[in-house]
């Protein structure tokens, strides 16, 4: 993720750098070439990162119990959460 760009979060648009970052229960980054997500906040319940470039997802939050990845160049989804 683009550390300079804003998302839309269950708090408002704010960048990963936001100290409130780690409080994001809701993230939509959807529609912006990314092509990896890291830094997920570890309270994350619904992520939002369709229409991107990413290849691979890794490392996300157990707490993640919505996901749409559609869209992207994911050709397996390994490690979900058991939520």
């Amino acid at each position: 993720m683009d550390e300079n760009r804003e998302y839309r979060t269950n708090l408002g648009m704010m960048k990963p750098t936001d100290p409130r970052w780690n409080q994001v229960t809701t993230l939509d980054c959807s529609n912006n070439q990314i092509k990896a997500l890291d830094k997920l906040p570890a309270t994350l319940t619904t992520l939002d990162c369709s229409y991107n470039q990413i290849k691979a997802l890794d490392k996300l939050p157990a707490t993640l119990t919505t996901l749409d990845c559609s869209n992207n160049q994911i050709k397996t989804l390994d490690k979900l959460p058991a939520t």
